[in-house]
Parts: C-alpha cells; structure tokens; sequence
C-alpha cells in the first residue's frame, strides 16, 4: 500500500504546475514568494498559497520564521525526492 500512497502524492504534484515550478526553482537556490512569483511570472497570491500547501506536505519549509517581510524557503529531502519520482512521469 505505501508505494500506492507515494505514487498518488507524485500524482497530485502533477496536477499543479505551479507546485512543481516551485519545486523546480527552489530546487536551484532559496527564495521568496514575491522573488518566486516574479521568476514564474504568477501571481504573488497563488504563490503563496502553493507553498503554504507545499509547506503542509513537508516539501518545502521555511528558512527564517522570525523575519516576517522576507520569508525564504527552500525544498526539503521529501520535496527532492518527490520531484524525483515526478520527473520519471514527464
């Protein structure tokens, strides 16, 4: 059942291009919502909103909790491995 439970999360990333550029330029270096909506060309709004949910999934986290005007965040070894695994579908 595991390998189902893995599969399907790789699964749902794909639905969300959005997520998987995150991944994909958090991947690359540290940075911002604002720096990341700029680079992908999308709405700050959504940005934020796709790494709230990346961050509950433990794909990517937060670097400096205590700034609140300059966030980082950068992919963790789960988000890695995810995007990984969804790479082997694209």
């Amino acid at each position: 059942m595991l390998p189902y439970i893995v599969m399907n999360k790789s699964l749902e990333l794909l639905r969300s291009k959005l997520k998987v550029e995150i991944l994909n330029r958090l991947q690359e270096e540290e940075l911002t919502p604002v720096m990341l909506s700029k680079l992908i060309k999308k709405p700050r709004a959504s940005v934020s909103r796709a790494i709230i949910e990346l961050g509950k999934s433990s794909l990517v986290k937060c670097i400096n909790n205590d700034d609140d005007r300059w966030r980082f965040y950068q992919i963790t070894l789960k988000g890695k491995e995810q995007l990984k695994k969804i790479r082997k579908f694209l």
